[in-house]
């Protein structure tokens, strides 16, 4: 319920068969106390051709506490996406 400062976010995929069905993109963003999503990270490629990506993303401490994370993922033309996992590391235990 209260904000935390968050060090990074990492998004682990896996690859469907032969097709890369993951995120072709993605960007991280942080919820404001204002209610606001803001992006914290830029715009990412995700490797292509990996059976498990993983993309860790550092957030600035610019970015201040957060009151919620999400990623934002753009997929490849008529595919579907497979998303293993979302960790999000604060700095100091919640």
């Amino acid at each position: 319920p209260a904000a935390r400062d968050v060090a990074k976010v990492v998004t682990r995929f896996y690859r469907d068969g032969t097709t890369d069905s993951y995120a072709q993109t993605l960007r991280v963003e942080a919820k404001t106390d204002t209610g606001d999503w803001v992006a914290v990270s830029g715009l990412i490629t995700v490797p292509s051709g990996a059976p498990a990506p993983a993309v860790e993303v550092a957030i600035p401490a610019s970015a201040g506490a957060s009151r919620a994370i999400r990623v934002v993922m753009n997929a490849y033309t008529n595919r579907h996406m497979i998303v293993s996992e979302v960790e999000v590391f604060a700095k100091k235990a919640a």
